[in-house]
């Protein structure tokens, strides 16, 4: 006798469909049988598909932040572990990897970052967390600390190759030595990849030549910065053997630099998010109260890098998506509408007016339902290796990802025909805006269940604050997770 059952779903792996019954003990899946299973409690899922919860591997969600976060320049995300979960939880999201950025000042840790995370994910979130932990501060201690941390259950490391006015850039240099610590402790690198010198020949360019249009931030963050940026990454995985992905790919030339790294370095992996594959460069000349909701690093590109996109995703080149959930209020996007706060003298910083950053991790997966699968872009089966099983195995979440015996009953049925248009009264990120706001979607999660537990059904939301976990990684367990497939 199971504690639950679901009956009649379409249970999806990434090699194939099949109806079939899903038994639920306690927080694990018990079993997975086409034969009637007995439970004290039975879910139907007639005419459903039940997929694997998704594993969101980019979300930002630290609305608190130091004095010296606040003089760099950082303003407060507006979702915590608590909206930001029940948000992702109504997404049909069951882990989310959280960005854990050293405090903005010389000698500030990153595992205190981390075990700042962890206490108040714990007592907050509604579904299970784990972190990447953001390296900011290219200091011998910094490189220090990676082995800790990957002891601590937090193997993957996130750098910034811009951002210097937050003063959160590093160098390659700095970028090759962590490799080395990375490769030597079993962990990965993630890597935002732009060419700051590209950007700041460009940023300064336009100023010089009067632009202050919201358009001018997609021109001074091209194509090619991506490109000469995922290049080299790609050079320094291959040099120190590490592990290592970019992420957020925004265009075709950050694809091709990217098949061209994984081509060299087996290791190397590929990140793709939702909004790159909904907006172009466009959205920049809509009024400019709209255009600032939609300032985000790397910009909007062209229709023709949507199309690249999506067959990096068909063909495999992209290996995950995330969300990179780092959502405003409306306020804070629209309080100066310009793309640069001032001019400023050579040597000098050049601040951004209007915070970067957007919404994602709820509508992560619908989109990907509706443009991918109900467009005949992707099948159910690719749709689960990108949202949860490959994440799972490369980032080491070993008992995640997958519906077989053994693993965290994390859940997801899903509508595939119900059809929703998207507003941001209806979502519950504490952001009072979407960038996906009156867009028409078809296919939907319609329960989602977190460790056997049902967080959310329908609308409503069962879930409570402090019922997710910590989830910590590693890449041995990781390593065996990828022998059951």
């Amino acid at each position: 006798m199971f504690d639950r059952v679901i009956e009649g779903a379409t249970v999806v792996s990434p090699s194939r469909s099949r109806r079939a019954n899903v038994g639920i003990t306690g927080e694990k899946i018990a079993a997975v049988d086409t034969q009637p299973l007995p439970g004290r409690e039975t879910i139907d899922g007639t005419g459903k598909w039940l997929i694997p919860g998704v594993i969101d591997t980019h979300l930002h969600l630290q609305p608190e932040l130091s004095d010296e976060d606040r003089a760099a320049g950082l303003e407060p995300w507006a979702d915590g572990y608590d909206s930001g979960t029940v948000a992702a939880a109504f997404g049909g999201v069951t882990t989310v990897i959280d960005m854990r950025i050293q405090t903005q000042r010389p000698g500030a840790r990153a595992t205190d970052a981390v075990l700042r995370g962890i206490e108040d994910a714990g007592r907050k979130a509604v579904v299970d967390f784990a972190f990447h932990a953001g390296l900011t501060y290219a200091s011998s201690e910094t490189l220090a600390e990676i082995p800790e941390l990957v002891a601590m259950g937090v193997p993957s490391f996130k750098f910034f190759l811009t951002y210097p006015n937050w003063r959160i850039k590093v160098d390659l240099g700095f970028l090759y030595d962590a490799f080395v610590e990375i490769h030597r402790s079993n962990g990965i690198g993630a890597v935002h990849c732009e060419d700051d010198r590209v950007i700041e020949r460009f940023k300064r360019a336009l100023i010089a030549a009067g632009r202050k249009d919201l358009a001018a931030y997609a021109d001074v963050r091209p194509d090619f910065a991506e490109e000469i940026a995922i290049s080299e990454v790609g050079v320094v995985a291959r040099e120190t053997g590490a592990a290592a992905y970019a992420v957020h790919v925004s265009s075709q030339k950050g694809l091709s630099a990217g098949r061209r790294a994984k081509a060299e370095s087996p290791r190397f992996y590929l990140e793709c998010v939702p909004h790159y594959l909904a907006f172009t460069s466009d959205v920049f000349r809509l009024p400019p109260e709209r255009a600032a909701q939609f300032i985000m690093g790397p910009p909007f590109r062209g229709e023709e890098d949507i199309i690249a996109l999506w067959e990096g995703i068909r063909d495999g080149s992209i290996d995950w998506m995330g969300s990179d959930h780092s959502p405003y209020r409306l306020a804070q996007k629209t309080r100066d509408l310009r793309f640069y706060a001032d001019a400023a003298g050579a040597g000098e910083r050049i601040e951004y007016a209007i915070p970067t950053g957007v919404d994602g991790t709820e509508i992560l997966l619908p989109l990907m339902l509706s443009e991918g699968v109900n467009r005949g872009r992707i099948g159910m089966e690719r749709l689960v290796e990108l949202l949860a099983e490959t994440p799972a195995r490369v980032l080491g979440l070993s008992r995640k990802g997958a519906i077989r015996p053994g693993f965290d009953a994390d859940l997801v049925l899903i509508d595939l025909d119900e059809v929703r248009t998207v507003r941001s009264t209806d979502l519950h990120s504490r952001g009072d805006f979407t960038l996906y706001e009156g867009m028409r979607l078809t296919g939907w999660p319609v329960m989602t269940l977190s460790r056997g537990k049902i967080v959310v059904s329908g609308t409503t939301l069962y879930g409570q604050a402090g019922d997710g976990r910590f989830v910590k990684r590693s890449f041995v367990d990781a390593a065996l997770f990828a022998r059951n497939f």
